[in-house]
């Protein structure tokens, strides 16, 4: 097995976990919360906690692209 092999597993991990975390359910949810947040123009006190929440759901969305972007990278200079 060669390194192309280990990347292409680390692809098919880091994939199924995008997919897993991230479902089409739970992205609908965020584009409402932030409509409910954005909808008057002012972040209240009470809508910083889902605004956090948010942050750290696309935090952790980031690190997984940027991990499937590396990986792919390898992958196609073989």
């Amino acid at each position: 097995r060669g390194l192309g092999d280990v990347y292409k597993r680390q692809i098919e991990g880091i994939a199924l976990r995008l997919i897993r975390e991230f479902d089409s359910n739970e992205i609908k949810n965020i584009e409402k919360d932030l409509v409910d947040i954005a909808a008057d123009g002012v972040i209240s006190e009470d809508e910083k906690p889902t605004l956090e929440k948010i942050i750290s759901k696309l935090d952790e969305m980031s690190v997984a692209i940027s991990e499937l972007k590396l990986a792919g990278e390898k992958v196609l200079k073989g």
